[in-house]
């Protein structure tokens, strides 16, 4: 090196202070003279090498590692300055791949290159965040939010630590890092705070409700979700005011006095929803990335309150959102409730696509299996449906297994529990179903909100097979209340099926007639062919039990056309055969 003329020697320099394998473009752009004589010197004498036409790369690294030692901090600070500018010269806000390298060079270029190094850093974990680098992306983010701390309050500036904030907290989703990503929107929410910025702090809060209910910490989200919702500035576009409010009505475990129907049973609230908004617009305001989830939870909502056409096209699009973006958690999510949807529609066939696509994206990605808990706990819900007991055990006690001691998936662990204690009704073991649903209510505040109601109608039944009426009555009154202030349409159908055996059993079955007449309606408008299966069903029964025989008849017809509609969807035989087996109408 001590024989190098000077201007080979600084060319060697910014050589080393690039790093290993760069172009003849980014020396020639940070060389102050024509680098070409040099360039001949040192490949002539080996120090470099070159790899490919217009490349170069040092022909030992401990050769590029004495040069870059050698150097003072005062000269390593301002080549770094030259190359960053450089870099940015070349590649812009554009740079992808190369961001992670801009930012790095602007973290060694002191605090001039400070808000670079923040900006390079955030578009580091964007990148690293598209090609499923998720542990990669959180560093990148981390050290964005970290060299922020180091500056003053900016405008521009703040763009990109919320984004940094936001980045970290998906990497940290998607690697299943609950705590540590509760940390982090409790941080950004703490930071808007410091700087002022009201909005950023309520999108941090509306994220954290978001995370928290995916991972099945439904008390806390309630919490949150019920802050944002009084928090909605008057600016918020109507849709995510109305997914916030649908959200955070879902997830509350309250129950207010309830409006009460001519039939002596709390009423029924339906939540309608127009769909009359700009996608982009929407997308844009959360953020194209982050929209997903947020879109994937009101697709939920309004599945559950029966607006089944307006939460197809919401799960759809965050479906597209998600692949589009390379988020396959986030698509198995949407997969997930597609097929529960599905499921409330009575299409078997589609509901198994959906369930195996879901399953299909996570399956070579261990730490993506987080999206499919519940689509596993929703087949071994669907395995009892079809009368499938034996399958629908084994998935059962396979995720009770691997949910026991887990502090997330507190909801999807309580599904679990509910789902035992169903199919030891199934069984007619009525003394270990009400064990399950005890175990289940002591957590009732993380209860999953079909499930809330699920163990009260259960108990009811348990209750009123005791002969224990009135005990019956009170919690078919407490499940439909509940189901029917949220508008859920399948769950306060269920309600009124029990509601109806109720007044049969104590012999004043004609009150109930209009108020499942009313239902039978609204669930073929919904198209849940499950649900309006069973309103006939009930309906046959009663009338049955009034002697109408003309009328009976005509619901066990009417039932058989749902029945064997809801039948030839199921894909496999065998469960065909189970399904039918339990419905046999001629018994009923």
């Amino acid at each position: 090196l001590e024989h190098l003329p000077p201007e080979a020697e600084q060319t060697l320099d910014i050589a080393a202070v690039i790093g290993r394998d760069f172009s003849v473009d980014l020396l020639e752009t940070v060389a102050t003279t024509d680098p070409l004589p040099a360039l001949t010197i040192l490949l002539h004498g080996q120090f470099l090498n070159e790899v490919s036409p217009g490349r170069l790369d040092f022909s030992h690294h401990l050769t590029r590692e004495v040069i870059y030692a050698k150097l003072s901090p005062l000269a390593k600070q301002r080549l770094h300055q030259r190359v960053s500018d450089a870099l940015i010269a070349l590649y812009g806000p554009r740079s992808n791949a190369k961001a992670s390298e801009i930012a790095n060079h602007c973290l060694q270029a002191g605090a001039s290159h400070r808000q670079q190094a923040v900006i390079f850093s955030a578009l580091a974990g964007e990148y690293a965040l598209r090609a499923f680098s998720y542990a990669q992306a959180a560093k990148h983010y981390r050290q964005a939010i970290e060299t922020a701390d180091l500056l003053p309050p900016d405008q521009e500036l703040a763009h990109w630590v919320q984004q940094a904030y936001l980045g970290l907290a998906l990497a940290q989703e998607s690697l299943a890092e609950w705590d540590a990503a509760r940390n982090t929107y409790q941080a950004w929410r703490k930071w808007a705070q410091q700087n002022r910025l009201p909005a950023s702090a309520l999108m941090a809060q509306y994220r954290l409700a978001s995370m928290l209910g995916l991972s099945g910490q439904i008390d806390e989200a309630a919490a949150i979700a019920a802050r944002v919702t009084q928090q909605l500035p008057d600016n918020t576009p109507s849709v995510i005011a109305d997914a916030q409010k649908r959200l955070h009505l879902l997830v509350s475990t309250q129950v207010n006095p309830p409006a009460w129907t001519h039939a002596g049973w709390p009423g029924f609230t339906p939540h309608p929803v127009k769909l009359d908004f700009s996608w982009q617009q929407i997308t844009h305001f959360l953020g194209a990335e982050q929209a997903a989830q947020p879109f994937n939870l009101y697709g939920w909502s309004l599945t559950l309150q029966g607006q089944t056409q307006a939460a197809e096209t919401v799960l759809n699009y965050a479906a597209h959102l998600s692949e589009e973006y390379n988020q396959p958690g986030y698509q198995a999510t949407s997969y997930h409730l597609m097929a529960q949807l599905c499921g409330l529609r009575g299409d078997y066939t589609r509901m198994e696509r959906a369930l195996a696509r879901a399953l299909e994206l996570v399956e070579d990605t261990p730490h993506l299996r987080w999206a499919v808990v519940w689509g596993r706990i929703h087949q071994a819900y669907v395995d009892m449906r079809w009368n499938q007991l034996a399958r629908a055990g084994e998935r059962l006690h396979q995720l009770d297994r691997e949910l026991a001691g887990r502090s997330a998936f507190q909801s999807h662990r309580l599904s679990v529990q509910v789902g035992l204690g169903l199919l030891a009704m199934f069984k007619q073991d009525l003394a270990r179903a009400a064990h399950y649903f005890d175990l289940a209510l002591s957590g009732s505040q993380n209860l999953y909100v079909s499930n809330f109601v699920a163990v009260y109608l259960s108990q009811a039944r348990i209750k009123r097979k005791q002969g224990n009426l009135e005990a019956a009555q009170q919690d078919i009154i407490r499940a439909m209340a509940f189901a029917g202030e949220r508008g859920l349409l399948a769950d306060y159908i269920s309600a009124a099926v029990e509601a109806a055996r109720y007044d049969q059993a104590t012999e004043q079955a004609h009150h109930i007639i209009p108020l499942l007449e009313q239902l039978e309606t609204q669930a073929a408008h919904a198209n849940l062919l499950p649900a309006r299966l069973s309103l006939r069903m009930a309906l046959m029964r009663v009338y049955a039990a009034l002697n109408a025989r003309n009328e009976a008849a005509w619901y066990r017809r009417l039932s058989r056309v749902d029945r064997d509609a809801i039948a030839a969807s199921i894909p496999d035989a065998g469960d065909r055969v189970a399904y039918l087996s339990r419905r046999d109408l001629r018994g009923l």
